[in-house]
């Protein structure tokens, strides 16, 4: 404990003094010798992690995957959002099926049960997560 980092506080019928009282009393031999240093900062390490909710009367499932990205000062980040855009996004309203440009549209565009799909990449200052959003019928899963 650091008394510049601590806050002391009383309600009710407490005399100031009784409060100054109890403060020197228990945390008067505390020395305040905070240096005021800014910790160096190190890299951020990235932990995969899952969540799942299930909740079958929700008419849909909501998913996303996701992998470790890159920083947004990273070489590698215009690239990933090139990456990104290739893959790009698909909903059953924009009609396309079989004669869409992209492999990938056609190929999902014929599961019936997909509503859609959106890719992604977000860069944070040391790292980012690449990966897509997706809607499916939740009463197939």
């Amino acid at each position: 404990y650091k008394p510049v980092r601590m806050a002391i506080s009383a309600v009710g019928g407490v005399s100031t003094d009784k409060v100054t009282g109890l403060a020197e009393k228990y945390f008067g031999d505390l020395k305040n010798d905070y240096k005021r240093e800014i910790p160096p900062l190190t890299g951020t390490r990235f932990t995969g992690s899952e969540f799942i909710y299930r909740d079958d009367y929700y008419p849909f499932m909501y998913g996303a995957f996701a992998v470790e990205g890159v920083g947004a000062n990273s070489p590698d980040a215009l690239p990933l959002d090139f990456a990104s855009s290739l893959i790009g996004q698909w909903d059953k309203t924009h009609g396309s099926s079989e004669n869409a440009p992209s492999t990938l549209i056609q190929k999902i565009s014929t599961q019936h049960g997909l509503q859609l799909y959106n890719s992604f990449n977000i860069n944070y200052r040391d790292t980012g997560l690449f990966g897509f959003y997706f809607v499916h019928n939740g009463n197939d899963y």
